[in-house]
């Protein structure tokens, strides 16, 4: 009776799958590259373009006008500090400025924010902590591909 090295070593052997011995032999590996969009400075020109028409006194939906207010300053802040490596990472608008109409907090990182000022992004993630609790948040890129966020300056006004 065979052992069960020796029936591994039958079906590796018949299936083709050992290729350890000889690493010439392996496929290459294809390198992991960032899903950058054409063009960033045109992107982040189009992000400023956009929330420029946005009228910090017509709050989004019954957003409180103190709410409001830090919204804008978070996005103005988001914008000027990080808007440009996120263009060049590849973050969407949804996931910066995205807004989920009638539910605050629950859109892109500057809805997220809340007036924290600790925030850490690299290509894929960005991280903060509360102001008010100093609890650590996160945010995935392409979470903003939620189909029912929408740009803060598409949104309808109350």
């Amino acid at each position: 009776m065979a052992g069960w090295r020796d029936v591994a070593r039958s079906v590796r052997e018949r299936e083709g799958w050992d290729n350890r011995a000889n690493r010439d032999d392996s496929p290459p590996i294809a390198p992991i590259v960032p899903i950058v969009p054409a063009n960033p400075a045109r992107t982040l020109r189009e992000w400023s373009a956009a929330l420029a028409r946005v009228d910090p006194r017509n709050p989004l939906h019954d957003l409180p006008r103190l709410r409001w207010g830090r919204l804008i300053a978070d996005v103005e802040w988001l914008l000027e500090g990080f808007g440009q490596q996120a263009a060049v990472d590849g973050w969407s608008a949804l996931d910066l400025f995205g807004v989920l109409p009638g539910r605050d907090g629950w859109g892109g990182i500057a809805d997220r924010l809340c007036a924290s000022r600790s925030l850490l992004m690299t290509a894929d993630r960005a991280s903060w902590r509360r102001v008010t609790s100093g609890s650590s948040e996160s945010y995935a890129r392409a979470a903003g591909s939620m189909p029912l966020l929408v740009p803060m300056w598409e949104a309808e006004r109350v």
